[in-house]
């Protein structure tokens, strides 16, 4: 059966939760980053359906291990969450920007043809000459993109005086800004696509650490607390059924990114036993 993403929680949410971690997130160093193994879709999707079944035992849970700190057993749904956040915010970032030269290409013929119109007002005494002065011109892309806002502005400020004197759409300016606008965040993710793409690569390793180790502390108290029933599975499944193991922790590479390659298997963290003060051994 497939595992589908929960799409129909709100993106706010998503966000409020992230924020509410990020200190915890980017406090994790690379030394202690775990290997993603799983596909985080995936798993931030069987936790949070884990949810209800997690609240209902909480009861139980609190009178077998009065002591013990559930931290990680409340906050697992805001940490999945978060995680969710940080893996859309690394596909953004993973995502190619649009091709610059196509986009060059476009904004040129569009700021010729407003450009032209625009002339034919101002020779017609519908619209003032002086503002034309401030266009860059389209040597350099930026500043290509700053003529195209320039003059879709300018027809919009003056768009009473303009719409019945010429051809223009009203949805031409709408694209033209937008157009502009297109431009000039594909060069910008260029100059910063890089280093955008290691941090949400980062962020979202650190989001994944938090998680798997809350996510593998809920599993601990679940299964002592139902050790009895024998069904841990149900109530809060392995994220890594047949996938040999979460593996170890990752260690820092020569360049100080942590390297996702796994040391080998290691023992499942639900088998760490919980004494009946509430403590991990």
């Amino acid at each position: 059966m497939t595992i589908e993403f929960p799409h129909d929680i709100p993106g706010t949410k998503f966000r409020a939760a992230f924020h509410a971690l990020r200190d915890a997130i980017v406090a994790i160093p690379d030394d202690q980053l775990i290997p993603i193994k799983v596909d985080i879709e995936a798993a931030v999707t069987t936790v949070m359906g884990c949810l209800p079944q997690l609240e209902r035992l909480r009861p139980e849970v609190v009178r077998v291990l009065p002591t013990h700190d559930l931290a990680p057993y409340n906050e697992i749904g805001t940490r999945a969450l978060a995680l969710g956040h940080a893996h859309a915010l690394h596909k953004a970032a993973a995502r190619p920007p649009e091709p610059i030269p196509d986009l060059v290409a476009a904004a040129g013929v569009v700021r010729t043809r407003l450009l032209t119109d625009i002339t034919v007002l101002v020779n017609r005494n519908v619209l003032q000459g002086e503002p034309l002065k401030q266009l860059r011109g389209t040597t350099g892309f930026q500043n290509l993109a700053s003529d195209l806002l320039f003059v879709a502005t300018m027809l919009r400020t003056n768009w009473e005086k303009v719409k019945t004197k010429s051809a223009i759409d009203a949805r031409e300016l709408d694209d033209a800004e937008d157009l502009a606008e297109r431009l000039t965040t594909a060069i910008g993710l260029r100059e910063h696509a890089v280093k955008a793409r290691l941090d949400a690569t980062r962020t979202r390793h650190q989001a994944f650490t938090l998680f798997e180790r809350g996510y593998q502390e809920v599993r601990r108290v679940i299964a002592f607390v139902r050790h009895y029933e024998g069904d841990l599975e149900r109530i809060a499944p392995s994220l890594y059924r047949g996938r040999g193991g979460r593996g170890k922790t990752a260690k820092p590479t020569s360049n100080g990114a942590s390297s996702s390659v796994s040391a080998g298997a290691v023992t499942p963290t639900e088998d760490v036993p919980i004494t009946t003060t509430g403590e991990s051994q």
